[in-house]
């Protein structure tokens, strides 16, 4: 389960337990599954296992189609066999809606869309990234290609990017360094992290900026 990558929280919540992660600082004074998942996937900014990594995106993947795979063939011919007006039609063709209901009906379908956008979100980026982790897997010949810049609000932020033999261009990760000193030993330190991530024996070159510490890295 998830919890096996955290470690529990007595927050004196009954049974709504606290958790902190296992790999980096993040916690959160009460459990939230969806949550956990994301920053295990997707935010974690140590270096979580792969195997870990990639079966939680398979999770969050899996939860945007909660259907059985066995039981779509019925449903779209139960769908086909019996089409149904979309409420748009329904309402054109019988009577217009009152504006209360209509009232109603839009701020329960914002609720909706506020409570649900992170899980829809969330497993988009999953799909998407699992795409790339698959291409990654069978490619050779990469090149690893690192820029740095410093955004409007001073923050100094790393692209690491991976071009394929067929020029595709993925950004691997996209990193907030302020709060480190950009030395030639931290620099190298996160060149080796994504060359140990994806396989150091894929890549046959790497790019860099034209900084100092970032060139005596490579």
């Amino acid at each position: 389960t998830i919890w096996d990558e955290y470690n529990i929280i007595n927050n004196g919540l009954g049974k709504h337990k606290g958790a902190s992660c296992k790999y980096c600082p993040t916690s959160w004074a009460r459990e939230r599954a969806q949550d956990m998942q994301s920053h295990l996937a997707m935010k974690c900014k140590e270096n979580v296992p792969r195997e870990i990594r990639i079966k939680v995106l398979r999770d969050l993947q899996s939860e945007d189609d909660p259907m059985p795979s066995g039981s779509k063939p019925t449903t779209l011919k139960k769908r086909k066999s019996n089409p149904l007006l979309s409420l748009d039609a329904y309402y054109d063709t019988v009577e217009a809606i009152d504006k209360s209901k209509e009232a109603r009906a839009n701020k329960l379908l914002i609720k909706w869309i506020v409570s649900s956008a992170s899980s829809i979100l969330n497993a988009e980026a999953a799909n998407i990234i699992l795409k790339i982790e698959k291409e990654l897997f069978k490619a050779k010949n990469l090149t690893l290609c690192i820029d740095s810049w410093c955004s409007p609000l001073k923050h100094s932020i790393y692209a690491f990017v991976i071009v394929t033999n067929e020029r595709k261009q993925y950004v691997y990760a996209l990193r907030d360094f302020s709060k480190f000193s950009h030395t030639t030993k931290f620099n190298t330190e996160k060149i080796i992290e994504v060359l140990k991530n994806v396989g150091p024996e894929k890549f046959v070159a790497i790019t860099t900026n034209a900084e100092s510490a970032m060139m005596m890295a490579k």
